[in-house]
């Protein structure tokens, strides 16, 4: 649809203007038009709202084709109810005194389609495109969860609306080339690689007709369902350029736009939910690299998209992320498997590989901050033996001056270290099971609010799951702390005191007799693959109740390809490696002029009180991690965040109202 230029001469359009239709609509004024109908700004007589009223216009009246679109574009989008597909409220015939006038009623939309942007901005900054696509995406995903591939997917038929808040609400546009049904059999088989190939190599060239989708040496397509229009070539004639190409909308058995159509659709042949994902994909190219992935008139575009292989987006946008530009290429793939599941799997795996390490800091950061009052809570009494031991340090240092110590010299470093794997690893552990759950509420249900108490009441069934869960693991960093204190006798009987022999054999049983147990949980964790993926562990726990090797397998699951993995990896190194630089300078240098227990006993209280502080934080982006690991796989996060709200937060009547509705819409829709 495109605005009316001024002065254009149409006078079977702007006689309709000033006139009433069917009794209810006043027309207003002329909004635009295509090849097939104009939209009007109307004013509905009843209530005086202001509508989008669109009509065929004259020429089409009396094409049956057309109505049959005219009405596949009101049943597709008054079966659908979501907040990113335009709401159509009305659809009749006005039966006039010299013309019989087919109409449907939309809600008026401010603001601009997508493509209007593209005519001022040849790319988009990442992070915009990004949302856009997911509000698209999700608008998507819910057609086909209601049976309707959308097919003609463009950026003239996403609409951006200011939603009064600095952003856009994307609206769907345009189902006139809908299909209905999309599970069925025939649908689910859709084309394998060979068959779009063969095709592509049948002699498909630009100066071919086409008929029903296929070159005229191939096999005939199956007749069309009744909602497939039936011409029998596109109505752009093969010498129109990209610029034709890209906006035009073909008609027939080869029905969309050449310059966004999959494989299969080019072809005629049985369309699945993937050929959606392919114009996502399409799009997703051309706002981020600035071109399309194919140009040319547009039977040479239907060629292309069937034989030819695009230049990867990143040679165009080299700060994309790697991850993100492949996953854009396999959007693009001729083998309709080889795609994402799903338009919501897709926009999400792109949202979350695009995503900058510097753009997720900051959500985590973000959170933590405007929670931190309660996380820092959370922190104090989950991380309360860390407390405690920096505590005794300190204590045990003033003791020194005073000429006592509580632990013996000899056994310094033992006592550290056992005191250390004791409290640091089950004090983590027990802080993520109180972090992550006030994480997942603040995405889910951000209104409500987050303290300890209330955190306390509201996740004390799942905490006690989540305790037990990770009870295994916390009695092994126990049992390895105490097997630090018990192995101490034998490896310095094995050492000696008097340290003359420093054989080879004395240093190994120094570093690993008393590490046996950690050694032995990494080379389990190593063996089962799980090494690397341990730290979504506790979201894991409380998230999804998993225990035990279901647990480590889903942490594997989760960590596939591991670069949403990264930021949490590097900020854990970071974290350790900044414990051991800063805490050995500030012990070599405490140790000029103090004991060497009054520099432990300094430190000890100092890292303590820095550790209740960066604990918290660290929680948080492991939270963030695992949604957006989640995300990575393709995984609809709405459902997980649905089934979490529904097993933690309390029940009240609004939450059970809104939960039967949602329910009743998605039954009336199989």
């Amino acid at each position: 649809m495109t605005p009316i230029a001024p002065g254009r001469p149409d006078s079977a359009i702007d006689q309709l203007v000033g006139t009433t239709v069917d009794g209810k609509y006043r027309i207003e004024s002329l909004l635009g038009r295509g090849g097939m109908g104009a939209v009007f700004r109307a004013t509905h007589l009843g209530t005086e709202r202001t509508v989008a009223l669109k009509v065929i216009v004259p020429d089409r009246a009396d094409q049956s084709d057309f109505i049959r679109r005219f009405e596949r574009e009101a049943r597709a989008c008054g079966r659908l109810r979501h907040p990113n597909i335009v709401d159509v409220t009305d659809f009749g015939y006005d039966e006039g005194s010299d013309r019989r006038l087919a109409y449907l009623v939309m809600e008026y939309l401010d603001g601009c389609s997508l493509a209007d942007v593209l005519r001022d901005d040849a790319t988009l900054p990442i992070a915009w495109v990004v949302d856009i696509l997911q509000q698209t995406g999700s608008a998507v995903e819910e057609a086909h969860r209601a049976g309707i591939l959308h097919r003609d997917l463009k950026p003239d038929n996403i609409w951006l609306e200011p939603n009064r808040r600095g952003g856009f609400t994307v609206k769907v546009l345009d189902f006139g080339l809908a299909r209905f049904d999309v599970g069925n059999a025939a649908a689910r088989a859709g084309p394998s690689s060979s068959d779009l190939m063969n095709g592509a190599a049948s002699g498909l060239s630009e100066g071919d007709t086409l008929v029903r989708g296929t070159p005229n040496s191939a096999p005939k397509a199956p007749p069309p369902a009744e909602d497939d229009a039936t011409l029998s070539r596109p109505s752009v004639p093969t010498t129109a350029t990209v610029d034709h190409a890209e906006n035009a909308t073909h008609m027939g058995a080869i029905v969309g736009t050449p310059a966004y159509m999959s494989p299969e659709q080019c072809r005629g042949l049985p369309l699945t939910a993937h050929s959606d994902v392919y114009s996502l994909a399409v799009i997703a190219y051309r706002l981020l690299s600035g071109v399309l992935p194919f140009s040319g008139t547009a039977d040479a575009l239907l060629v292309a998209h069937v034989s030819k292989t695009p230049r990867p987006v990143r040679e165009l946008r080299p700060e994309l992320p790697k991850e993100a530009g492949a996953l854009l290429m396999r959007g693009l793939a001729k083998n309709p498997a080889s795609r994402p599941a799903s338009a919501g799997a897709f926009t999400e795996m792109l949202s979350a590989k695009a995503q900058t390490t510097a753009a997720f800091f900051e959500e985590g950061m973000f959170m933590f901050l405007h929670h931190a009052r309660a996380f820092l809570s959370a922190s104090v009494l989950g991380l309360s033996p860390v407390l405690v031991l920096g505590l005794f340090s300190a204590a045990n240092a003033l003791a020194f001056v005073y000429g006592t110590t509580f632990v013996p010299r000899a056994y310094g470093l033992t006592f550290v270290t056992a005191a250390v794997l004791m409290t640091v690893g089950p004090g983590i552990l027990l802080l993520q099971g109180a972090v992550v759950p006030a994480v997942m509420q603040a995405i889910v249900a951000p209104l409500q609010p987050i303290d300890v108490k209330t955190l306390g009441q509201r996740f004390r069934p799942r905490l006690r799951a989540y305790v037990r869960a990770v009870f295994p693991l916390m009695g092994l960093f126990v049992f390895a702390g105490l097997w630090q204190i018990a192995i101490r006798p034998l490896v310095a009987a094995l050492v000696g005191d008097d340290g003359s022999d420093i054989a080879i054999w004395r240093v190994l049983a120094v570093v690993l007799i008393p590490n046996a147990p950690q050694i032995a949980m990494i080379a389990y964790l190593a063996r089962t693959g799980s090494a690397r993926s341990l730290q979504l562990f506790g979201a894991v726990a409380v998230v999804e109740g998993l225990a035990g090797k279901q647990a480590i397998k889903r942490c594997s699951e989760l960590n596939a390809g591991g670069a949403h993995i990264g930021p949490l990896r590097a900020l854990l190194v970071g974290l350790g490696v900044t414990i051991g630089v800063v805490g050995s300078l500030g012990f070599v240098i405490l140790s000029r002029w103090f004991p060497k227990e009054v520099a432990i006993g300094s430190l000890g209280i100092l890292f303590a009180l820095s550790f209740v502080v960066f604990a918290p934080f660290v929680s948080v982006i492991s939270a963030l991690t695992y949604l957006r690991a989640r995300r990575a796989l393709g995984e609809p996060l709405d459902r997980a965040l649905a089934d979490f709200e529904r097993a933690v937060l309390p029940e009240s009547h609004w939450r059970l109202g809104a939960r039967g509705r949602v329910a009743t819409l998605i039954e009336s829709r199989r």
